[in-house]
């Protein structure tokens, strides 16, 4: 796709064909009207008056959106926003790319209910889905659930530490539940048991 672009881009901006150079016939005519035809799109006053426009509407969205973030308490900049905004165009303008974004909407309990005939459950007395984000360390655990209980969370369960693993859940007002967990990293490498029994077995070695 890349390579695409730039073969574009080349043939856009090039300088423009001597028509007395067209071949008279065949396919080399038709790649010689082609090349011409872009060059023309490429030297047109009204290209870069529509890509000045369309960088306009789209800047002019990153302020809605911005905004949108900031109430739901997501503290990103402006070229966060930006970027978000870039590949929500780009998922929309190619659905069916390899490696499709994903575009994700923001929706009420009663509109989402005329999407299914499913009954739309209560996040607060059931459980759909379990989703659970690793952290590079136990302080970052404890670090985002102060993050998330200040900003009205709630902890709907003990801390969980497995020696191995260290594990806390946070649940927003609504119900839904993230689970925040560091895991040392050799456990991951080696399995819980074998780090567990690594770790017992040096904790009884005899100090020199």
């Amino acid at each position: 796709m890349l390579l695409g672009m730039i073969i574009l881009g080349i043939a856009l901006f090039r300088p423009k064909l001597k028509h007395a150079r067209m071949p008279e016939s065949g396919w080399r005519k038709r790649w010689f009207v082609l090349q011409e035809d872009l060059a023309l799109i490429g030297h047109s006053g009204y290209l870069w008056a529509a890509l000045g426009t369309t960088v306009l509407y789209m800047l002019l969205q990153v302020v809605p959106l911005y905004v949108l973030l900031r109430e739901y308490n997501f503290n990103l900049s402006g070229e966060a926003a930006a970027a978000l905004m870039i590949l929500i165009r780009l998922a929309a303008a190619l659905p069916q790319a390899p490696a499709t974004l994903g575009l994700f909407q923001v929706l009420t309990r009663e509109y989402l209910g005329t999407f299914t005939d499913k009954q739309i459950i209560d996040p607060k007395t059931q459980a759909q889905v379990a989703i659970a984000l690793t952290r590079d360390s136990r302080e970052d655990v404890d670090a985002v659930l102060a993050k998330g209980l200040a900003a009205g969370g709630s902890e709907p369960r003990p801390v969980q530490d497995y020696g191995f693993m260290y594990s806390r859940d946070l649940d927003d007002p609504d119900g839904n539940n993230l689970s925040f967990l560091f895991m040392e990293p050799a456990a991951a490498e080696m399995g819980p048991e074998a780090y567990m029994a690594q770790q017992g077995a040096g904790a009884e070695a005899p100090s020199a």
